[in-house]
């Protein structure tokens, strides 16, 4: 069934894309041509790739191009020819939407810097509050949960608990490492690959989660799982440590000496992370589900109230009343959408 014909049948309202490929193009063309707000959630606008890959630039704006039919401008400027590229393709379809939602406002201002001028931040803690106790003040227990990739600095991690070793003494610190395997190491537990349970249990039974990436997440989703158990996050990236507020202990510099000098604070002042524990518990709050959904509705009412102001569509679609409910489309390369 055609786009169209499910806006019709179901008396659509709003669109919220999730992409940046043919279906979203598809809901852009959609809402533009029936007077319906489009909303484009940005999950990351920070696409990053290997600078050898640059020669592969104009062959990604060919291809999004040819894919989506939407034209090769804006470019997003700023990095290196192949990030550009791809980073442009979010641009791309940012820029047509009525609304772009962003889980992080250091994201939103990022796109709002790149042209698309209705970015905001929208961030939403999809899971229920579950706060505990946390566990006894000795060691210092921490987790370290992301896939093992450069950009993650696990790295930074392991050289922050041996320094932090070194100046406390061992077994002051313990890190369990989710994710894979890795050289052994004093005071670090690898767990290797673990189901999402199993890392909510090493969420639980954690003082904190240790985030080390720089300058690449937009809202990391272990932050947010940490969050609605009430442990805050070490950061070693100023963004992100700024995005969190209260909620994040952030490092002086964001290498491994900056890390173990939070932990080695953290160890002697445990009245820091119970402060920041409480601000990550109010953080959760204010995105539930509940909070999200009305919000959600005020950007599709405001996404229409510009459609009217700048569109003048031939037909309207008739408009059920009664709550909001969503139909998900899945596109050939497996991305969701909904109307």
């Amino acid at each position: 069934m055609r786009v169209e014909e499910l806006i019709v049948q179901h008396g659509v309202r709003g669109i919220v894309v999730h992409s940046e490929f043919t279906l979203a193009a598809v809901a852009l063309a959609a809402g533009a041509a029936r007077g319906i707000p489009v909303l484009h959630t940005v999950h990351t606008f920070f696409w990053r790739s290997s600078r050898l890959l640059g020669p592969l630039a104009p062959g990604v704006r060919w291809f999004h191009r040819r894919l989506t039919h939407l034209p090769s401008t804006p470019r997003s400027t700023g990095s290196t020819a192949i990030n550009n590229a791809l980073r442009g393709m979010t641009l791309r379809v940012a820029v047509r939407a009525d609304v772009v939602l962003s889980p992080s406002e250091h994201q939103a201002e990022a796109l709002r810097r790149a042209g698309a001028r209705s970015a905001r931040a929208f961030s939403n803690v999809s899971e229920p509050l579950e706060p505990s106790a946390p566990p006894p003040d000795e060691p210092l227990t921490l987790v370290w949960a992301a896939r093992f990739a450069p950009e993650k600095r696990l790295d930074v991690a392991l050289d922050a608990v041996r320094i932090a070793g070194e100046t406390l003494g061992p077994g002051r610190v313990l890190l369990h490492v989710a994710g894979g395997a890795h050289r052994p190491q004093a005071d670090v537990v690898f767990h290797g690959r673990v189901p999402g349970d199993e890392v909510a249990r090493l969420v639980a039974g954690a003082h904190a989660v240790l985030i080390t990436s720089l300058g690449f997440d937009n809202q990391p989703m272990i932050a947010l799982e940490a969050f609605t158990r009430g442990r805050p996050v070490v950061v070693t990236d100023p963004v992100l440590r700024d995005e969190f507020g209260a909620a994040a202990l952030g490092t002086d510099t964001p290498d491994a000496a900056g890390l173990a000098a939070v932990l080695v604070r953290a160890v002697r002042d445990r009245d820091l992370l119970r402060a920041a524990g409480q601000a990550a518990l109010t953080y959760a709050q204010e995105r539930q589900p509940d909070r999200h959904a009305a919000a959600l509705a005020d950007d599709r009412r405001g996404g229409a109230d510009g459609v009217r102001t700048r569109r003048q569509p031939a037909n309207r679609v008739p408009c059920h009343p009664g709550g909001v409910h969503s139909i998900r489309l899945r596109s050939p390369m497996g991305l969701h959408n909904s109307l």
